[in-house]
């Protein structure tokens, strides 16, 4: 997880872009600014990675100065606004990566299956089945959402299959906005033993 300073920055490079996003063919959007110095890199926007990235804030807003507070709050009613103004939009956008998203993590549990080994990958893998549920929020009530909903079951009945419950695979700090209910491939990982 990174620092509260750097996602603040990030929010607001993903805010300037999101309208170039939404009215592109794309997916993934580079963004205009580059991430500061000694940094790691800024990735690319989707929607999936800015969702990411407001729950990674979320998450850390119990621990943010009083000024870091305040310029999430600035931020928060930013995206918001943009949200009000370009529903339409976000949710053709969300449906458009779901899809990306739904097909990275197929092609992982599919690894997964032929190497084990590759549960090694899951923490970061396991990030495409959480944008999935996060742009299906979005991307709700469409046709596109609801066959998108029963691809996302079958896959987790796949994972099922050699899912080993546990621990937290993130930064404990996100527990609190990843709850074991609400999404429960983010609580163990699967065995590499089959």
């Amino acid at each position: 997880m990174h620092p509260p300073d750097y996602n603040l920055k990030l929010l607001q490079a993903m805010l300037e872009s999101l309208e170039s996003l939404l009215l592109s063919g794309q997916v993934f959007w580079t963004l205009g600014v580059q991430s500061p110095a000694g940094t790691t890199p800024y990735p690319q926007l989707s929607l999936g990675s800015l969702l990411m990235l407001l729950d990674e804030l979320a998450a850390q807003e119990l621990g943010m100065s009083q000024k870091q507070r305040e310029r999430w709050e600035q931020l928060r009613q930013e995206y918001e606004i943009a949200c009000a103004k370009r529903l339409a939009g976000l949710g053709r956008k969300a449906a458009q990566e779901l899809g990306t998203r739904i097909n990275l993590w197929q092609a992982y549990l599919g690894d997964l299956e032929d190497r084990p080994e590759a549960a090694e990958d899951y923490s970061r893998e396991v990030a495409n089945r959480l944008k999935a549920a996060r742009l299906l929020d979005l991307a709700r009530p469409s046709a596109d959402a609801l066959k998108a909903e029963s691809r996302l079951d079958a896959l987790d009945r796949r994972l099922g299959l050699r899912f080993r419950r546990g621990e937290f695979v993130w930064d404990e700090t996100l527990t609190h906005v990843y709850t074991a209910d609400s999404y429960p491939y983010l609580y163990g990982r699967p065995r590499a033993d089959d």
